[in-house]
């Protein structure tokens, strides 16, 4: 109860400091393009219609630009909490330092997991994870499973990953506005 509560507050956090015009929230409805990163066997495949995300800037750490969005079939409401009977994929991204000002969406590249937490241009964090909320109630149980190991690529529209979570490979698509 605590982590997810720490959870809503951070997105709330997030959102609420996003309010300037540091959002991005997105409904998957676009195309993607480029090559697929799908492996043959997949245990999971989920695709997401919603991006809600907030932008960190080098808050934490000097080099690197931090970004964190959701990944869902729901979005999440309007002072970001999530939607109970859900999915979401929650990624904790470092991109590369904007030059010239802050872009207020992921950078387009291929981004590898780091277990180290290092904040090294693109890599994800331990802080990814897969949320399931369940019942009529989003804020317990909450089912959290973390990720431990991956690829994310981003691209003009799209976001495609391939994540281990419990020992199984997890590919999830979103095709839409970043």
């Amino acid at each position: 109860m605590k982590k997810f509560l720490f959870f809503i507050l951070a997105l709330t956090v997030g959102f609420v400091a996003c309010e300037n015009n540091n959002e991005g929230t997105g409904n998957g409805n676009g195309n993607g393009n480029g090559s697929s990163i799908k492996p043959n066997h997949v245990d999971v495949e989920f695709e997401a219609t919603y991006l809600d995300g907030y932008y960190y800037g080098q808050t934490y750490g000097k080099g690197s630009d931090r970004y964190c969005f959701l990944l869902s079939e729901k979005g999440t409401n309007n002072v970001g909490q999530v939607y109970t009977n859900s999915t979401y994929y929650y990624l904790d991204l470092f991109g590369p330092v904007a030059e010239g000002g802050a872009p207020y969406f992921v950078a387009q590249g291929t981004y590898k997991f780091d277990a180290t937490t290092s904040g090294k241009p693109y890599t994800f964090t331990v802080n990814s994870r897969l949320m399931k909320t369940l019942d009529d109630s989003a804020e317990e149980p909450v089912l959290e499973y973390g990720i431990t190991d991956g690829t994310i690529v981003v691209s003009k529209n799209h976001i495609e990953a391939v994540l281990t979570i419990s020992d199984k490979i997890h590919y999830v698509v979103y095709n839409g506005g970043l």
